[in-house]
């Protein structure tokens, strides 16, 4: 991976693989520092940015990593991926409504997406908002109609 870097500087995923492999060492700093430089080089790349968004998460910048992982979402719209990590951080920092408001920004640009879906279900089933709950479980039958967990699901928040 290092080779990689020397022979092409501009090549994202050589650096993400060389910090996740320093992540797996508990190296975190110096994989934050190549994805940093990964970054500097195109700081459009939503890979390095949402790959360095995670970094960040796990050394408890908050602040930091939702500034990197919303850049991954801007740099990378069509990456439902990284939506759904930005607005489970949103989430997580307790900006719930604003989590709500961009998952539904994003499932609107990617209809299919399961994940997505399923995170606004829980989201909105978890603040109280049954409705909205009910809604998100009804696409989710309707998109995967053989799927007995979105049935227990909806039949679940029928129930209350």
């Amino acid at each position: 991976m290092e080779t990689a870097i020397e022979v092409d500087s501009t090549f994202v995923p050589a650096f993400v693989n060389l910090a996740d492999l320093l992540r797996a060492q508990g190296r975190d700093a110096e994989g934050e520092r190549l994805l940093r430089q990964a970054i500097g080089s195109n700081d459009e790349n939503g890979v390095a940015r949402h790959a360095l968004g995670l970094t960040l998460v796990r050394q408890g910048r908050t602040e930091e990593a939702l500034v990197e992982l919303r850049g991954a979402t801007v740099a990378d719209p069509q990456h439902p991926r990284f939506a759904y990590v930005y607005g489970v951080a949103l989430h997580g920092d307790g900006q719930v409504d604003a989590a709500i408001t961009f998952l539904e920004e994003s499932l609107a640009a990617n209809p299919y997406d399961l994940t997505i879906l399923t995170a606004l279900l829980s989201f909105n089933r978890d603040s109280g908002d049954l409705v909205e709950a009910v809604r998100y479980a009804e696409m989710w039958v309707e998109l995967a109609p053989n799927d007995p967990q979105a049935a227990r699901e909806l039949a679940g928040l029928r129930g209350r």
